[in-house]
């Protein structure tokens, strides 16, 4: 089904499906079966996108508007690029999920070791070892965006930034 409508200020206001006029009412107006009436009222057909779930990018977001156009009006997907600093601020995020996702079970496993006292020498640097690759990794696959100064990480514990 195509939809009618007018672009105002950059909103679509739709055709009304029923239409109140002085003589009375128009039934079906904003019916694709009323299309010829609807364009000579100035009303005209609306494309919009099949699916917004495409438009999605880590360094930057995607807002959603209408051009109209001769014969129609098309919606639109406007790609606005995060500053560095936004990007950095949502980079700096991803790698503290990472960090609390990817720790969880190390850290659990010492706790539990510990708590039982099984933990030894041992365990101590696999588990440095473990610790100090995954942030590498982490590190390596969320490199921030460059900058005059790099961020930095407030935290109670080490800084993994």
């Amino acid at each position: 089904m195509t939809n009618y409508a007018k672009l105002v200020n950059g909103r679509l206001e739709y055709a009304p499906v029923n239409l109140e006029t002085e003589t009375g009412v128009i039934f079906n107006y904003g019916l694709e079966v009323n299309a010829h009436q609807l364009l000579a009222d100035g009303y005209k057909p609306v494309e919009l996108l099949a699916d917004k779930t495409i438009y999605v990018d880590c360094e930057g977001e995607y807002t959603f508007s209408f051009e109209e156009q001769a014969d129609k009006i098309v919606e639109v997907a406007n790609y606005e690029p995060y500053s560095s600093d936004e990007l950095n601020e949502k980079i700096r995020e991803r790698r503290n999920q990472a960090y609390r996702n990817n720790t969880d079970e190390l850290t659990l496993r010492k706790l539990r070791k510990q708590a039982i006292g099984t933990w030894t020498e041992a365990d101590e640097e696999e588990y440095k070892a473990a610790m100090v690759k995954m942030s590498a990794d982490i590190d390596a696959g969320n490199p921030y965006a460059e900058t005059a100064e790099q961020p930095v990480a407030v935290s109670s514990g080490a800084s993994h930034n």
